[in-house]
């Protein structure tokens, strides 16, 4: 089996890097199948989904939504549509 990789944009071009290679500050970009990195901030978004059923306990994939903003820090984990989490 080989390790999961990501596309993150380095010196202005996407590089497939191992996902432990992932800092902070890397723009990933997630296509459909691809397994997320690392924890992210997602800013621009087209009908995507994140299965977070480890993370959530809930059954069906998650619509995430770059532009909903949360307003408050306290908002639980499984509320924030604007984020996509790596699985445990």
């Amino acid at each position: 089996m080989s390790a999961p990789t990501a596309s993150v944009l380095r010196r202005g071009q996407f590089q497939h890097i191992p996902n432990a290679e992932a800092v902070p500050g890397d723009i990933v970009e997630l296509l459909v199948g691809d397994v997320v990195p690392a924890d992210v901030r997602l800013f621009e978004t087209m009908n995507f989904q994140a299965d977070e059923m480890l993370l959530t306990g809930e059954s069906v994939p998650i619509l995430k939504d770059a532009d909903d903003v949360m307003s408050k820090e306290d908002t639980p984990l499984g509320d924030r549509i604007n984020m996509a989490y790596v699985q445990p």
